[in-house]
């Protein structure tokens, strides 16, 4: 039942058996008497992904073309939008590129967008333009904070205002910070002033307007950045309130009597939602955008909820899924007879839902399971051309679509790809061998078998490094270069895992395989870096968990990777080097450089310089590309005690910069089960599958977002991308 009690909720059915999002437009009719007065339509999305996108550019051509809407505000920077409505002006551009420059990566990135950007730019050639706006507070989109700044200090020298290069340094150098991470110098009263002297200038209220709300942003964000705790929904009440502010400017000023259409998530469209039953708490005390909204101009503000296919149990979502019904229109007035559950605000929600939206509507998105059968996977197997033997853990890269993974042990890979882009230049690459590159016609021609040509190596560069007889100074140039070699500033890394735990007295097996996403404030051991689960696959009884332990995966990720090890332990850390011992092991070749072996080990342990307690032997292995001083491999191998491990990542170069995309380990630990000390072994993989360069996300260092067991294991992801792990 959808409804709890004895009432029927009433719910008109619109259609049945045709398509949707085909060849033809649906006919929205049913919204005219809903929507004719409404100067504000808010359409909503549950969460930030492609298959909600379809209906609502259906929407937004019928809110254009039958009821006369002429403004399309995305969320996504005011200011930054409103230079992308401006270069639409121009005749032969790329729009797709245009809206790069302003819109957030979620949208503008994404192909189902296409459809819209191109509408865009026809309604402009065939004289019935519709106008781009943005109302968030955040900075989006490509344009650099210096192009920002420019446009912003042209428009002051136009109405005689020289005086506030300062001002403006100290905006340019916020906004770049934003874009890295968070404000931190609160030197404000200089933009207070600029902010006060063109407030009253009517030309400039717009900047004026930009200005107040990007202070705003940053005032917030410098106070609350010392609050280490989970992100809370109320957490975003002051980016909410400026967006409604921005939202107010442009439909009283920047375009009074002029119809807007609102793009974004319902969560920050929605009314009040202090009344409903929500997954976590934290919604009680937000006041949404819509709330602000609402207030302000009441029933001239209409929020419309789209959401699709759902299989929350007893949810809308997953009675319409499972009639399969095309689409349904769920009214104010329908909404206000029963509670319902829904998860059109991305979590499932619980209660009046009258009190949140003015309607919802329900399409069923057949892309949805089509692409279950339909994704489109880039694989292949690679071979050691002299010995036929499967190359493992070689290094395949995708630099088009900064995507790539590595090979298992049985020489295969495989990396799901959503792209269109049908040519791109794929990369192998591993220690011992040649690198090779190859077109996509290449590998499709090859029918995904490589060969790759192991390398000779070359004895007589041995006296190439015979001068430099200390070691040591291969380290040091090694630590010297890190910050020239690896990633300074903010980026995001999506890895998969597999790990394995047997419990060795009974032969009990786990198998837990994860999807991690990781945030690095730059390479180097002086930034931070935190790591989240977001989708996990158990095989097998989690023995560990009944007798108190659990396997925790990116636990490889914080000890090998020790250019970022924040405790500094390690033969990494300068003031440490001195006390390892280290030989030249000999040299290898790696993506066509040569390769120095450096052998270290402890002779005297230390839990300082290892970070480790009670260890009886602690040694490794670096590999050093000659050529810029990088390091591109990393062994590692302990003995203690009660655990004994052995790790190594692998880096490869992405650009200029190089990153991880390879880690292993194997771990023996005597625990306690049942009451005796019993050998579990466990081991792990980790590849990575994508890498984020540009607006990466930021997340929180929370030890609760590296458990599994606060993960929801989701069939539909693990059938479609892993069905053959």
């Amino acid at each position: 039942m959808l409804i709890a009690g004895t009432k029927t909720l009433l719910i008109i059915v619109l259609f049945t058996k045709a398509g949707f999002c085909q060849t033809s437009s649906p006919n929205f009719s049913f919204l005219n008497k809903e929507l004719e007065s409404k100067e504000i339509v808010l359409l909503g999305e549950p969460d930030h992904v492609s298959r909600f996108y379809p209906t609502k550019i259906e929407l937004v051509k019928y809110l254009h073309e039958k009821l006369g809407f002429e403004v399309l505000a995305f969320e996504s920077g005011i200011f930054e939008m409103n230079l992308v409505n401006d270069l639409l002006q121009n005749e032969n551009i790329n729009v797709h590129e245009v809206f790069q420059k302003g819109l957030f990566p979620i949208w503008a990135n994404d192909d189902a967008m296409l459809p819209l950007f191109d509408y865009v730019l026809q309604q402009r050639k065939n004289g019935t333009p519709i106008a781009i706006a943005g109302f968030d507070c955040q900075p989006s989109g490509l344009i650099e904070s210096k192009e920002l700044i420019q446009e912003f200090q042209q428009a002051l020298s136009k109405n005689g205002i020289y005086e506030f290069d300062p001002a403006l340094k100290l905006l340019e150098m916020q906004l770049n910070l934003f874009k890295g991470g968070e404000p931190t110098i609160d030197e404000f009263h200089l933009l207070e002033e600029l902010q006060n002297r063109i407030s009253a200038i009517n030309s400039l209220s717009f900047y004026s307007q930009s200005l107040r709300s990007w202070l705003s942003l940053f005032k917030n964000c410098t106070k609350s950045k010392t609050v280490n705790r989970r992100f809370k929904a109320s957490d975003s009440n002051v980016r909410d309130s400026l967006m409604a502010l921005n939202m107010l400017f442009l439909q009283s000023k920047k375009y009074k009597a002029k119809k807007i259409i609102g793009w974004g998530a319902t969560g920050h469209f929605a009314n009040q939602l202090k009344y409903l039953k929500m997954k976590d708490t934290d919604h009680l005390d937000f006041k949404p955008m819509g709330w602000h909204l609402k207030n302000k101009l009441g029933s001239k503000v209409f929020i419309l909820s789209t959401t699709s296919n759902d299989d929350e149990p007893n949810s809308l979502e997953q009675d319409l899924t499972k009639a399969d019904i095309e689409m349904k229109w769920i009214s104010g007035e329908t909404l206000k007879q029963r509670p319902i559950k829904t998860t059109c605000l991305s979590d499932w929600t619980e209660g009046n839902m009258a009190d949140a939206v003015d309607g919802i509507l329900f399409t069923k998105e057949k892309e949805v399971t089509a692409s279950f059968s339909t994704q489109k996977f880039i694989e292949g197997v690679i071979i050691d051309r002299r010995t036929r033997k499967p190359v493992s853990f070689a290094s395949v890269w995708i630099e088009q679509y900064s995507q790539g993974t590595a090979s298992n042990s049985n020489g295969e890979f495989k990396i799901p790809s959503n792209q269109t882009a049908s040519d791109f230049t794929i990369t192998i690459s591993c220690i011992g061998y040649v690198t090779r590159k190859l077109t996509s016609k290449e590998l499709n021609d090859l029918k995904g078998s490589i060969l790759l040509e192991p390398e000779n190596r070359f004895l007589n560069e041995v006296t190439i490094f015979a001068s430099r007889i200390n070691t040591k100074e291969y380290v040091e140039d090694a630590l010297k270069a890190i910050k020239k070699n690896y990633q300074q500033e903010p980026f995001n890394l999506e890895y998969y895992s597999k790990l394995i735990s047997t419990d060795s007295a009974n032969d009990h097996q786990y198998q837990l395989e994860s999807i991690i996403e990781g945030y690095y404030e730059g390479y180097s051991n002086e930034r931070m870096k935190t790591f989240r689960l977001t989708q996990k696959r158990e095989t097998g009884i989690n023995f560990l968990k009944s007798n108190g332990y659990e396997p925790w995966p990116p636990f490889e990720l914080a000890a090998v990777d020790l250019i970022t090890d924040e405790r500094k332990s390690g033969i990494l850390n300068k003031v440490n080097l001195e006390k390892f011992e280290i030989n030249l092991a000999g040299f290898d070749k790696f993506e066509g450089d040569t390769v120095l072996i450096l052998d270290y080990s402890l002779p005297k342990i230390s839990n300082r310089v290892t970070g480790y307690s009670t260890l009886k032997r602690y040694y490794g292995r670096l590999y050093l590309n000659s050529k810029d001083n990088a390091i591109v491999k990393h062994q590692i191998e302990v003995d203690g005690n009660e655990v004994d491990f052995s790790m190594e990542i692998t880096y490869r170069k992405s650009g200029t910069k190089y990153f991880p995309y390879y880690l292993k380990s194997t771990r023996t630990n005597l625990l306690q089960i049942k009451g005796y000390k019993q050998k579990v072994i466990t081991s792990n993989e980790i590849f990575v599958k994508k890498l984020i360069l540009k607006y990466p996300g930021k997340f929180e260092n929370d030890m609760r977002l590296w458990n599994p067991q606060n993960i929801s294991y989701n069939e539909n992801f693990w059938n479609t991308f892993y069905d053959d792990h």
